[in-house]
């Protein structure tokens, strides 16, 4: 779920323009069906571009909620900012720069870091905490349109320790490069990421809402190789990855 919020934050303050969006992006929005996706791309080949968010009403699949729900993240415009030129002064003079800390501890005392008699200890030596008692994380991200996004993480859980004789420092860190969609080469990950192939039959660890989830769109979806950027220590790999397209044919390799 919190890949979920940070990809809608970002889409939020980076909308679609409905009149050249693809389906591979619509497909970045979670309560959107395939069905739906495929009939707002019909209903812009059949009629031209859209000239109001309005008509987004004569789109038959799509209702007031569903509607309701998409506007933040759309916008309509005959001009499109999204494809500027890959550019090193572009990227200084329009990239987004985020960094998020968090800081966590219990006002109350936990009972692991009370003092405890050697002669408890020496029969339960886990009974006392030895290193700090908070929670301690920050993210940066670097984000230049859907080109190129560049982020660095580190993390320790409470009990974990963070300066000593010992350790330096995060018990948990990572970084990643993600470009995409430059020229032949369709995406390229190095450091940590993620991957969905085959709607998640062939292989997936991308978010999967069960049959009792509050998320309207169940379905799973090929989004390829996807940047990782959560605070999470599992469930992601590490190395290197990318797709090349050529012509009608893609090739993928991680």
């Amino acid at each position: 779920m919190e890949e979920i919020y940070e990809e809608l934050s970002y889409l939020r303050e980076h909308p679609l323009n409905l009149n050249t969006v693809t389906k591979e992006e619509l497909g970045r929005i979670p309560f959107l069906s395939d069905h739906q996706i495929e009939r707002l791309i019909n209903y812009r080949e059949t009629y031209g571009n859209m000239v109001t968010l309005y008509e987004l009403k004569g789109i038959q699949e799509m209702d007031f909620l569903t509607i309701q729900l998409l506007i933040p993240f759309v916008y309509v415009s005959e001009n499109s900012i999204e494809n500027r030129i890959f550019h090193v002064n572009n990227m200084l003079k329009y990239g987004s720069n985020q960094l998020i800390m968090n800081y966590n501890q219990t006002f109350q005392q936990k009972k692991g870091y009370m003092d405890q008699p050697d002669s408890i200890l020496a029969l339960y030596p886990n009974r006392k905490y030895i290193e700090e008692p908070f929670y301690h994380s920050f993210r940066y991200l670097y984000q230049y349109d859907k080109k190129v996004s560049f982020g660095v993480v580190g993390e320790k859980d409470a009990g974990e320790a963070f300066w000593n004789r010992y350790y330096k420092g995060y018990d948990y860190y990572f970084i990643y490069i993600f470009i995409k969609d430059i020229n032949k080469l369709k995406s390229l990950a190095i450091g940590d990421y993620k991957i969905s192939f085959g709607q998640g039959l062939v292989i997936s660890n991308d978010f999967s809402p069960g049959k009792t989830s509050l998320v309207v769109q169940g379905e799973r979806r090929t989004h390829g190789f996807r940047r990782y950027y959560s605070t999470n220590e599992i469930d992601f790999f590490r190395g290197v990855a990318g797709t090349l397209a050529i012509n009608d044919w893609e090739f993928s390799l991680f």
